[in-house]
């Protein structure tokens, strides 16, 4: 039996830490990994996704994404390898699906199943358009450590193949380098 909840119940890194401080965390530093298989019912959430992109002149990325029934825009720009700014806003639902439909050069579908680990949760995204799963974890720094769960096959945190706007470009999975 899957289990699917609401965002709202999300609790991601940076929505604790949002809670516990009072601050906005405009800061992402993440980590990127193939998944060969994921057995689904270890997961404590499920939320599908769609995503799409903006063409913009800066070397960021505009993104459109709806999470079950809430929609968000994002704005993201790399710092360094794992660091990356993040700006994210709500947004209506009706608007984020003309966005998807009418702004967005291109669109993801994805299921997320949230993996706690560790005392981190791993985001796991079975791509629902192709066959890849990607696992990702938040960090507090760069240079925290991390427990690696046995499901991960590879890390492609430096592949910028890899990132979820050149898949969405390409439309298909990356050949191993």
């Amino acid at each position: 039996m899957k289990r699917h909840f609401r965002v709202s119940f999300f609790i991601s890194f940076r929505q604790y830490y949002e809670k516990e401080s009072g601050e906005k965390m405009a800061l992402e530093i993440e980590r990127k990994f193939i998944v060969n298989t994921f057995d689904e019912s270890l997961a404590t959430g499920e939320i599908h996704i769609i995503q799409g992109y903006i063409k913009t002149a800066f070397k960021g990325v505009v993104r459109v994404r709806t999470w079950n029934e809430k929609a968000y825009l994002t704005i993201k720009y790399r710092l360094n390898r794992l660091t990356r700014e993040e700006f994210e806003y709500e947004i209506p639902f009706k608007d984020a699906l003309k966005l998807l439909k009418n702004a967005c050069y291109c669109t993801l579908d994805k299921t997320r199943f949230l993996y706690p680990y560790q005392n981190k949760i791993w985001e796991i995204d079975r791509f629902n358009d192709r066959d890849l799963i990607l696992a990702e974890v938040e960090m507090v720094s760069e240079e925290e450590k991390v427990a690696i769960p046995s499901f991960i096959e590879r890390e492609v945190t430096d592949d910028p193949r890899y990132s979820n706007n050149a898949l969405c470009s390409n439309g298909g999975v990356p050949e191993i380098r």
